[in-house]
């Protein structure tokens, strides 16, 4: 019989990225939503999915955090039930924030092909519908990790491991989907900007939007892809041998989510003065904001023609 030991040499390198990866997410996620609050110019209904969207990452990767609690404490073992009631809010998010991926990709492209249309719609009546598909699929999946656990089964308190049996195989199915249907959006949503011939401020926005996709996305498609590969070519996956893939393929999930805030600081303008002014908060003005004038003119952050 398998005996899953936790604390094994090969999974700790893979535990110590996931937490400090999480860490690192949540503070920069964290930055993104407060930065939405403080500042009107990034309120617009694009920049209100990226809050969402980052506020969810911050939800994810929480518990990861909790995790780490349980691990360090010597005993990360606890029954199933009790890691799906302590993980259900994260174990939502995870598939909510995957969704909004594809939403802000959808958002964009009605902007850029109908922006009349798009700027005469009701705000909130539209984030009201792009929430409703999202909300759905994430209630949807949680049903059955509800649905499929077992009272008495030890588990590592972990997310993943709330996912087993149909949870498991319609989390993964629609996930890929997801990821699939958003690269054809965003893949048209470049064809559609270098044929409208959109200016540089724009396709710096665009250009770190498709960033976060992707790297959300590749580590998404390699876990998957991986463990769906291992799956066919070995007839019995053991907890030790799922335990060690979470571990040392995860990360690469989280990294994705922690790369968001320094993608935004690096290509976005706006994102960077405001992530500058809070570091200076954060610091005790120890951290000077940037004093370089900077065109305010975003055609998809800023601009209503675009993003209001």
């Amino acid at each position: 019989m398998d005996k899953l030991d936790p604390y094994k040499w090969s999974v700790l390198p893979g535990v110590a990225l996931t937490i400090g990866l999480a860490a690192i997410g949540i503070f920069g996620n964290s930055n993104i939503v407060w930065a939405t609050v403080r500042k009107s110019r990034l309120r617009s209904t694009c920049n209100l999915i990226i809050a969402a969207t980052a506020l969810s990452d911050v939800f994810h990767q929480s518990a990861h955090i909790i995790f780490a609690y349980f691990y360090l404490s010597g005993n990360p073992f606890r029954r199933m039930d009790f890691c799906f009631h302590i993980f259900a809010v994260s174990a939502f998010n995870i598939c909510f924030g995957a969704f909004l991926v594809l939403s802000i990709g959808i958002d964009r492209l009605i902007c850029v092909l109908l922006p009349t249309t798009y700027n005469q719609t009701n705000k909130t009546l539209y984030l009201f519908f792009t929430m409703v598909p999202p909300t759905a699929y994430s209630l949807w999946i949680l049903y059955y990790c509800y649905i499929e656990v077992v009272d008495e089964r030890q588990v590592v308190a972990m997310v993943a491991e709330i996912f087993v049996g149909k949870a498991h195989t319609y989390w993964h199915s629609a996930q890929a989907v997801i990821y699939f249907v958003t690269l054809i959006v965003y893949a048209w949503l470049w064809f559609v900007v270098k044929e409208k011939a959109i200016g540089s401020a724009s396709k710096r926005l665009i250009k770190s939007l498709s960033f976060v996709m992707l790297t959300l996305v590749i580590g998404w498609l390699f876990v998957g892809a991986f463990t769906v590969g291992y799956g066919s070519t070995h007839e019995v996956v053991t907890p030790s041998d799922a335990y060690f893939f979470h571990m040392n393929l995860g990360w690469l999930i989280n990294l994705g989510m922690a790369a968001n805030y320094f993608i935004y600081f690096h290509f976005n303008d706006d994102y960077r003065r405001a992530f500058a002014e809070q570091l200076g908060i954060l610091t005790c003005g120890l951290w000077k904001p940037m004093e370089k004038d900077v065109n305010s003119t975003k055609v998809f952050a800023t601009s209503r023609t675009f993003t209001s």
